[in-house]
């Protein structure tokens, strides 16, 4: 395939071209409506947004011959439009520029990119905040797959997952499933952390919880002890790297 035809196929594909533009434009405007609110700093912000991605869309396009499509810094710079559209609420656009992320991951990195996964995990959040919890578990849910394949089950990432997953299924009544997830996200955080971590305390605390509106008593209170001596386990440690600094 020649150049031209490259740059025509490129060209018909909306969801990466024509939609990336446009989120380029929409910082541009943010950019604008800061300048008239007398916000310089915030208008900066959005100013830099949008010329890095217009840049950063340019040179991509000027290497097409080469057949470079990947570019891990363009997906860095979305991730970073994305979050912040999530902070302004303007969660519609945030959906097209991780819409735009995993388009791109699917055209130009392997089948099972952990980086795939680290989208969808972002996506959570989006969702979270509309109180979309069924499409934020569907997200930990596509993600879980993808982590196992790369790095296996006894990792961070995996982990985190599994207490997201948790906290989502108590959201929609699921306890049942959150114990699952909660007990799993425990086990592995004390694989790669050890038994002192501050990510244990919550999962002690959020185990309680769910223990207790399974009526479970007893589970309930154990988790409960063990946020108080988690806490207490957190606390020594803290002061311990204080006095040895």
């Amino acid at each position: 395939m020649n150049l031209w035809r490259k740059i025509l196929k490129w060209y018909r594909n909306p969801p990466f071209v024509k939609r990336v533009w446009d989120i380029a434009m929409k910082c541009y405007i943010y950019g604008n409506e800061c300048i008239s609110k007398g916000d310089f700093e915030g208008a900066t912000c959005y100013y830099t947004r949008a010329a890095t991605l217009y840049a950063s869309h340019s040179f991509r396009l000027n290497y097409i011959n080469r057949g470079e499509f990947d570019s891990p810094a363009i997906r860095l710079i979305l991730i970073t439009i994305a979050r912040a559209f999530v902070d302004e609420e303007d969660y519609s656009t945030a959906y097209e520029t991780y819409s735009v992320l995993l388009y791109d991951i699917d055209s130009n990195c392997k089948k099972h990119s952990p980086f795939k996964a680290d989208v969808y995990v972002d996506m959570v959040y989006l969702f979270w905040e509309q109180n979309k919890y069924i499409k934020s578990i569907e997200c930990y849910q596509k993600a879980l797959p993808i982590y196992k394949r790369n790095y296996g089950e006894k990792n961070r990432k995996y982990a985190m997952c599994c207490e997201g997953l948790a906290r989502c299924m108590c959201c929609v009544e699921e306890y049942g499933q959150a114990a699952r997830y909660g007990e799993k996200a425990v086990e592995l955080y004390k694989i790669v952390y050890g038994d002192v971590y501050e990510r244990l305390e919550k999962c002690y605390e959020n185990l309680s919880f769910i223990y207790n509106m399974m009526g479970e008593v007893d589970k309930a209170a154990h988790y409960a002890v063990k946020k108080r001596d988690m806490e207490r386990a957190l606390e020594e440690y803290d002061v311990f790297n204080l006095e040895f600094k």
